[in-house]
């Protein structure tokens, strides 16, 4: 009589796929290969863009897209920018950057909780190379409200920058539940946070965010953690 799959078996074949679909990833960095041609090797592993004209379904990314990352070439030469801050506009229809969809990576890291905090996020472009890395010392914050934090500086970047569509990756699976409207916003520390970003939500022709896990938000992460190491105040 065959055995049946336990735990175990099950792990270990999540942990064989994982490795295979990096391997293919970093194949296709190296061979130069377009985003559609990698769509059709690799099918969900870059994900086809889908617009939204409010927030999406806050169920998990999945590992494929969690790591087009690696095909994406995360590592190019984009220096990390301060976070900009000043008014920000609705989306301008004749811009550029106004007709593709661009995802943006955003993480907050807070040293105490509260404590240091910084913010980090991380745009690819419509062809899936990244277009911006920013960051923002926050001062002292908690983990909330520095995931807050870096969402609103993605989307205020993003109005400034011209972007229409815009879909969100993020590790924090309260806030994305939150402005997806599933979980209710109860800390008077977030309220305004949450209302703002529902706010600059509005002012994109689409705009979505759905929940990704912490690894495949390493370079939100880094940046998010860059952001307090390189604090204006340190010595």
């Amino acid at each position: 009589m065959a055995r049946t799959p336990d735990s175990t078996d099950l792990v270990r074949a999540f942990l064989l796929d994982l490795s295979c679909t990096l391997d293919l990833a970093r194949t296709i960095k190296n061979l130069d290969i377009t985003t559609e041609s990698a769509r059709e090797i690799l099918g969900s592993l870059v994900p086809a863009p889908q617009s939204s004209g409010s927030a999406a379904s806050s169920s998990a990314v999945s590992h494929s897209e969690a790591y087009s990352l690696v095909a994406s070439d995360a590592t190019a030469d984009i220096d990390a920018t301060e976070v900009e801050d000043g008014d920000t506009a609705t989306c301008t229809a004749g811009a550029p950057s106004a007709t593709g969809l661009y995802t943006a990576f955003v993480d907050g890291a807070s040293r105490g909780n509260p404590g240091l905090a910084g913010a980090g996020v991380f745009i690819l472009g419509p062809d899936a190379k990244p277009y911006k890395r920013l960051k923002k010392f926050l001062g002292s914050a908690t983990n909330n409200v520095a995931e807050y934090s870096a969402l609103i500086a993605a989307l205020e970047s993003a109005l400034r920058f011209g972007i229409c569509r815009l879909r969100v990756r993020a590790d924090s699976e309260l806030v994305v539940k939150q402005v997806n409207g599933l979980y209710r916003v109860k800390s008077p520390d977030l309220k305004p946070l949450y209302e703002h970003v529902m706010e600059l939500a509005a002012k994109f022709d689409s705009f979505e965010i759905a929940h990704v896990r912490r690894e495949g938000n390493a370079e939100a992460d880094q940046l998010a953690n860059e952001a307090i190491d390189t604090r204006p105040d340190l010595s």
